[in-house]
Order: C-alpha cells, then sequence, then structure tokens
C-alpha cells in the first residue's frame, strides 16, 4: 500500500500542476496586444520603412502630447515622408528596443543610418511638395494615405496597406510646439495556452488519486456495503460485524457454556436402530444371524430380571 506521506506529495504536486496551469493562462497569459512605446520633445518623429507592419497588421499608432498640444498623425510612402520632412531636424524610429519599448535615433544617428551603403535613402519623389518651414503642420496633406489629428492626443486606429497600394510605409508624427508626447504602437497578436487542458487534467487527475487512496486507507470507502445507522440495509447484527478482543473473546466463552448432548436410552438391542444398511440385512427375520440376536436377547432379558430380583431364584 502506497504510504501516506508520498500520497500526501502526489497531492500537493497535482494542486500545484493545476495551479500552474491555470496561471499560465490568466497572470502569465501574455496580452492579445503588443504595445511599444517611446517618450520625446522632438517636433518631428518619423519612422524607418517597415517599423509601421514589424508587429503585424493592422497597426494603431496613438501619440499624446502634453498640455493638450497640437499633434498629428500620419501615414504614407517612405519618399513622400522624406520630402515633406526634408532637412528638418527630426528624430527616427528605427524599430524595437524591448518587448515595451520603440529604438529611438536622435537626428545625427537618423542621418548616419540612412547613409549606409547597405540602406541607401530613397529617391525622392519628383511630384512631392517642396519642404515645410520651421513649425509646419502635415495636417490636411494630400500625400498621406491615413491621417489623424486632435489636441493632446491622436489616434490612428487599425491602419493596414491596402493590397492595391505598392511600396513602403512610414509614418510621420509631428508636434509642431515642441511639447513633450508619447508616441505608441499597438499590434494584435494570437496568443495560445498550450499548458492549460494538459495541466489541469494531469493535476486534477493526481488530486482525485490521493482523495481515493486516503479515504481508502482510512476505511471511510464502503461503496454502500455498510448502509447508514439508522436504516441498516445488510441485515446483519452490529455485534456479528464489530470484531471482538481477546478479552471479550474469553469472557463470551465462560458465559455460554457448550450444552451437554444426551442421547436417548436403548432399552434393548431390539429397539437399536441398525447403522447401516448391511446391518439390515443381515439381521433380517429368518437369518441365521437373527436367531442367535433372538437367543442372545432372550439370554439378556432373563439375565437382567434375575439381578434385579434377588428373591428370585434363577433354574439350575
Amino acid at each position: 500500500m502506497v504510504g501516506r506521506i508520498t500520497v500526501m506529495a502526489i497531492g500537493a504536486a497535482g494542486v500545484a500542476v493545476a495551479g500552474l496551469s491555470v496561471a499560465s493562462a490568466t497572470v502569465w497569459r501574455p496580452d492579445d496586444v503588443l504595445r511599444a512605446s517611446v517618450d520625446t520633445s522632438s517636433k518631428y518623429v518619423v519612422t524607418a520603412p517597415g517599423v509601421v507592419e514589424m508587429g503585424g497588421r493592422p497597426t494603431t499608432i496613438t501619440v499624446t502630447a502634453q498640455n493638450k498640444a497640437p499633434v498629428v498623425v500620419a501615414v504614407g510612402r517612405d519618399t513622400d515622408v522624406t520630402s515633406w520632412v526634408g532637412d528638418d531636424p527630426h528624430e527616427t524610429i528605427s524599430g524595437m528596443a524591448s518587448w515595451s519599448t520603440l529604438r529611438l535615433l536622435t537626428p545625427e544617428e537618423g542621418a548616419a543610418s540612412a547613409n549606409k551603403p547597405a540602406d541607401p535613402p530613397a529617391e525622392p519623389d519628383p511630384d512631392a511638395p517642396e519642404a515645410k518651414a520651421d513649425d509646419a503642420n502635415p495636417a490636411g496633406s494630400d500625400m498621406w494615405v491615413a491621417e489623424a489629428s486632435g489636441a493632446g492626443r491622436a489616434e490612428l486606429k487599425r491602419w493596414a496597406a491596402h493590397s492595391d497600394y505598392s511600396g513602403r510605409w512610414s509614418a510621420l508624427v509631428a508636434n509642431p510646439t515642441g511639447a513633450p508626447m508619447q508616441i505608441e504602437f499597438a499590434w494584435p497578436r494570437s496568443v495560445s495556452t498550450p499548458w492549460l487542458i494538459p495541466g489541469l487534467v494531469l493535476g486534477l487527475g493526481a488530486i482525485a488519486w490521493a482523495a481515493f487512496s486516503e479515504a481508502r486507507r482510512r476505511g471511510t470507502l464502503t461503496f454502500g456495503l455498510r448502509g447508514s445507522d439508522d436504516d441498516d440495509s445488510t441485515g446483519v447484527p452490529d455485534e456479528m460485524t464489530t470484531p471482538r478482543t481477546r478479552r471479550e473473546a474469553r469472557a463470551a466463552v465462560r458465559s455460554d457454556p457448550v450444552p451437554a448432548v444426551v442421547a436417548a436410552p436403548v432399552t434393548s438391542v431390539d429397539d437399536a436402530e441398525p447403522d447401516s444398511d448391511w446391518q439390515t440385512a443381515a439381521f433380517a427375520p429368518g437369518t441365521a444371524s437373527a436367531e442367535r440376536q433372538t437367543a442372545w436377547s432372550d439370554s439378556r432379558r432373563g439375565r437382567s430380571r434375575h439381578v434385579a430380583d434377588p428373591g428370585i431364584e434363577p433354574d439350575v
């Protein structure tokens, strides 16, 4: 039989496994939306080509500025965004520094990255307008395929490039007043919980096995054989189902003596019943054995009569 410590250890392990599986699907479950943000005070921030869609599609861009400063978020082809910004100082979002932080390059770093031979700058669009002067506002320009603006907050919801649009895309965030702001990108993602069902099955199974083993060890698992206290369904007296101690057994033997067996008296051999069939056949009337038995019985009667009555003298 499995020891009690082993049963308790398996039960505790089952509770731990079930709890961890539930936690993996609730507390430790990753968010359905991947969010990454960065803080800046630059008037203009652009994204490198591919950053807008690097986390998936569609993309939501949210800009929050202090003091309800006006902000604009726009998405267009990378050549259009580069042409609009021109030589104005701006910062560049080149990717993600971590799962929750965007990598932001200063104007000098952004220019050095743009001049790398492996990633040459895109050729400007001849149809694009000239660069804007200082504190220019890109709101309302026909260069953008999507745009959002507001006072203190602007959100471009669930943008995704249409199949009819070709080219590389970049985002432009304009904050003409230079107020501190936060830029956040959000992408939906599919999150699975592969350990929930196996963990629950394994954990609950271990708990059930431990409970069954403990109940069987204590003797409380009867499967309905004993019945209830009020209704004895078995019909067996309690004294027959309850084991006795040695002292109780000896006391019961002393109080219940074995009854004596008294056999019925046999007055004569003739009254005795034969023990078996061969005796019946041997002493049947007319046989020699029967005659000898009769003579022997008569002699026994005479002897008994003489012994019983001493005044009668026996015939010589």
